[in-house]
């Protein structure tokens, strides 16, 4: 299990950009090869996919939030395929940029 989160929107009735308050939900990281069936399409080796219970997940503005367990990030949300509808939300793979992030944060 992750925790997912971010500052998105389910409903935007104020066309604000963000939430006023950070948003949490809870999911389960799906292999690749689970989630490239479920989504009709190759999810690459930088990516990783969450799935959650129906009615959560990645919505509107939650691109750059992250997905954590036991205080390791795993993944920087991406993108959603169908906002909190029941399919794989995907995201940035962080340990496939551990090199490039470690030398970077020494510039």
């Amino acid at each position: 299990m992750v925790l997912i989160t971010g500052w998105g929107m389910f409903e935007n009735p104020s066309n604000s950009l963000a939430s006023p308050t950070l948003r949490v939900a809870m999911g389960m990281i799906l292999d690749n090869y689970d989630c490239s069936s479920r989504v009709q399409y190759t999810i690459a080796e930088h990516q990783l996919c969450t799935i959650d219970t129906y009615g959560t997940g990645v919505c509107i503005n939650d691109g750059g939030g992250s997905i954590v367990s036991n205080g390791v990030i795993y993944g920087i949300i991406s993108y959603s395929l169908n906002n909190v509808g029941g399919f794989p939300d995907v995201h940035t793979k962080v340990y496939y940029y551990l090199d490039f992030i470690r030398n970077h944060m020494t510039e």
